[in-house]
């Protein structure tokens, strides 16, 4: 089993008292990785409320092989469910459908179209640069409908050994510097 060659990301959400594992996963072509993703994700799993995987699997779910079996078998004993999804792969004689979203509870998800994306537009961008900056700032305003960004003011705790008879000479002291630089 070949670790490196596998990418997973795991993060840890804690949303209204709800807890959500989201994982982003890329498995290269050809490379055994069932019981890899298992082992990471079994301890896991049973922590949280809700686990949304998404990423390239690169199983082709249109095909009955051994990885899909293997994936299936995985899937089914996490307890974890795909999304019905379209092909995401469109070479010129089939289709393929390796790109997958994966999550624990398939009813609490509202909507799961990835046609929201405008796809048109990326697949007609004069260059590379431009299809990825149509993609990426898609992808973002999707992702601020749900976690819009929030600007707040961080505020350090006061430090403990500051106490009111400090402050007092604090606020004695300021004046006393502007009236000394002045001069």
């Amino acid at each position: 089993m070949d670790i490196k060659a596998h990418s997973e990301y795991l993060l840890d959400l804690r949303l209204n008292n709800q807890n959500l594992l989201a994982s982003v996963v890329y498995k290269p072509p050809n490379v055994r990785y069932a019981d890899h993703i298992e082992v990471i994700l079994a301890p896991h799993t049973a922590l949280y409320d809700h686990v949304v995987l998404m990423g390239d699997f690169n199983t082709d779910l249109f095909k009955s092989n051994n990885q899909f079996f293997s994936l299936r078998d995985m899937l089914k004993g996490l307890n974890l469910h795909i999304l019905p999804l379209n092909a995401t792969h469109h070479p010129r004689t089939s289709s393929k459908w390796p790109d997958l979203v994966i999550v624990s509870n398939v009813d609490k998800v509202v909507n799961y179209a990835a046609e929201c994306l405008p796809w048109k537009y990326v697949a007609t961008a004069a260059t590379v640069d431009k299809k990825v900056d149509i993609f990426s700032k898609s992808v973002l305003n999707v992702c601020y409908g749900f976690a819009p960004l929030v600007n707040k003011r961080v505020i350090r705790a006061p430090a403990p050994w500051l106490t009111q008879e400090i402050r007092a000479l604090m606020v004695q002291r300021d004046p006393a510097f502007r009236e000394y630089k002045k001069a």
